[in-house]
């Protein structure tokens, strides 16, 4: 089941939903769900998935970014876009990397901080700039193309995970 970007919002801004949502982690949890997020290349995208994984640490992001392009065969001036993200989800998206990074070094999760210090090493770029999925697709003109990437992505994510049943 996919989330629309509204559905997200609701789960991490509407209290009702956090706490459902936050019942709903801990059960996944507990029976060994794989739970993944796939967001766009900007400050929102980032902020929803880092509050998702405060609920949900074995959360995976598959989302855009610069390696998503690389391996998709496209070109960053292709797909980019002028962006001006809102100071109400930049500052604290700085705020929340800076505190999970020092978390992640603590308690020893190489990979995680590897991938934090990858988000915020790009936090520059995305004060001005963003890329969508919907834009990756349409440079793409291969819907199939992009969800046999993403389908990928999950298989590396979840190696156990038994992808004929859907």
């Amino acid at each position: 089941y996919f989330l629309t970007r509204r559905e997200l919002h609701y789960l991490t801004h509407g209290a009702f939903l956090v706490k459902y949502a936050s019942r709903l982690a801990r059960l996944a949890a507990e029976r060994g769900c794989n739970i993944s997020i796939i967001v766009d290349w900007d400050v929102s995208g980032l902020l929803i998935f880092l509050k998702i994984r405060k609920i949900i640490p074995a959360l995976k992001r598959i989302g855009v970014d610069f390696k998503t392009l690389e391996e998709l065969g496209l070109k960053e001036e292709d797909v980019k876009e002028d962006y001006t993200p809102n100071e109400d989800h930049l500052n604290p998206l700085k705020r929340e990397l800076n505190d999970i990074i020092e978390d992640a070094r603590e308690n020893r999760e190489w990979d995680k901080e590897k991938e934090y210090l990858y988000l915020k090493s790009n936090l520059e770029y995305l004060r001005t700039k963003r890329i969508e999925i919907n834009s990756v697709i349409a440079q793409l003109k291969d819907n199939e193309k992009f969800w046999n990437w993403i389908e990928n992505k999950l298989r590396d994510a979840f190696p156990d995970r038994d992808f004929t049943r859907m």
